[in-house]
């Protein structure tokens, strides 16, 4: 090999070596350092930081420095060059097994949406707890992405949005007779006068719209083994039935309590999971250590919370297992930046618009 020749060989070493090095550093120190990573993109929007940046910094100037000693003449320097490629390819392939294969590349819904609109949020009638079409729309036309919604079943076993059905009487004006309302009695009314209730073939076709958008189950009859899964059999055959199985990547099961998972995927693999922490019966499984290991153990990355709920336990016992915690229901902006500035990730809403919080990220 002639002298140019070498010159190149030196020049894609260095380059590789410095990237194996970058790789074993990533791959290694930090992801040790940070803990668990739901994504690429989410971690460098956290981790990407100037103290991050400044420690990157400082190991490729000595990865730099260290490549450059190597084309001295050193006394080792003809002994090394026999089998730098050698080392090269052995480090290159610790870096590879060193890989997570399980993190995505884009962020998760948590990772790039602060807020979640609470029922749909506020209807154009302005009221709370809607899960109504027009509700949906509208705040999805004021930047909300994330939306939470109620399930429940009708008389004839239809699951639909809606709280309960005392609640559904009063916005259609009607008296609750404390009976469950029929499929056909449900589709056919408006409520608050103008808005449109919602099917699951309804939400499908909102969802379908709607690329970007994340539906959040909050599933009422939840205690009962035989309803979750007859719930959720009518959520994925309501999708299936309208050729866009995808959707079911968007949709977000609001976990019940530590059976409920389990109950779910024996039926569908959800991949977007949260835990809640109001609807757990059981007072040991409420403890901070409790929900960290359950929900690390189970690949569950948000907690959700009463507001007042977030002080320094939470924070301390959850930041290492990178369990992120949102709150409910937070309808003042300066309370919900306030929350922010805390520690707390997301915020459920009714009112607040996603221009009155800060962003995620960049």
């Amino acid at each position: 090999m002639g002298m140019d020749g070498r010159k190149v060989g030196d020049i894609l070493f260095s380059l590789l070596a410095l990237l194996t090095a970058l790789a074993l550093l990533v791959f290694g120190y930090v992801l040790k350092r940070a803990g668990h990573i739901w994504s690429w993109e989410g971690f460098l929007r956290e981790y990407l930081s100037l103290e991050t940046g400044l420690q990157l910094g400082i190991v490729v100037l000595l990865a730099v420095c260290l490549l450059a000693a190597v084309q001295w003449k050193l006394p080792f320097g003809k002994w090394y060059r026999r089998i730098r490629w050698l080392c090269l390819c052995a480090a290159a392939a610790a870096a590879l097994a060193m890989f997570p294969r399980d993190i995505p590349l884009e962020a998760r819904w948590f990772e790039k949406h602060r807020l979640v609109a609470h029922a749909g949020g506020i209807s154009p009638n302005g009221n709370a707890y809607a899960n109504t079409l027009e509700a949906f729309e509208s705040n999805y036309q004021k930047g909300h992405r994330v939306f939470e919604g109620d399930l429940s079943f009708t008389a004839d076993g239809v699951l639909v949005l809606e709280h309960d059905w005392k609640f559904w009487c009063w916005k259609a004006g009607l008296e609750y007779s404390g009976d469950n309302i029929t499929y056909e009695q449900f589709m056919g009314t408006k409520l608050f006068g103008t808005e449109t209730p919602i099917d699951l073939a309804g939400l499908i076709e909102l969802m379908t719209a709607h690329r970007d958008m994340y539906f959040m189950t909050d599933f009422k009859e939840c205690y009962d083994q035989e309803e979750v899964v007859a719930g959720f059999q009518q959520l994925v055959r309501a999708a299936e039935d309208a050729g866009h199985s995808e959707i079911l990547d968007r949709v977000i099961v609001q976990n019940q309590h530590n059976e409920f998972k389990h109950w779910v995927e024996e039926f569908y693999p959800f991949e977007n999971w949260l835990y809640t922490f109001y609807s757990i019966p059981n007072e040991e499984d409420r403890q901070p250590e409790s929900l960290a290991s359950y929900c690390e153990r189970e690949g569950i990355p948000v907690l959700t919370m009463w507001e007042y709920m977030p002080n320094e336990e939470w924070f301390e016992t959850m930041e290492p297992h990178d369990i992120k915690i949102f709150v409910h229901t937070v309808n003042d902006a300066a309370r919900a930046n306030e929350l922010i500035a805390a520690g707390v990730t997301g915020i459920y809403t009714d009112s607040i618009t996603p221009d009155q919080i800060p962003p995620t990220g960049w």
